[in-house]
């Protein structure tokens, strides 16, 4: 693969050439990024609401952590 190969792309009504290497390491920075902010913030989120304790209250419905995490794996 040609990572040198310059690849030709418009945002609004700018042109742009940017090397196929130079794009796929942003690429993989911003997914690095995002996928290290998205583990971040579930482990604040657990510092936040700890095991056991009820994080929210629908009507009568309690929301605990084991309930959403139940939620989530469906």
């Amino acid at each position: 693969m040609d990572f040198n190969k310059i690849i030709k792309f418009r945002i609004g009504s700018e042109d742009w050439e940017i090397p196929l290497g130079t794009l796929l390491l942003l690429l993989i920075i911003t997914l690095i990024l995002m996928i290290g902010g998205a583990y971040m913030g579930f482990k604040f989120g657990e510092r936040q609401f700890p095991e056991g304790k009820p994080i929210g209250v629908l009507g009568s419905f309690t929301i605990d952590k084991p309930t959403i995490m139940n939620l989530v794996s469906l």
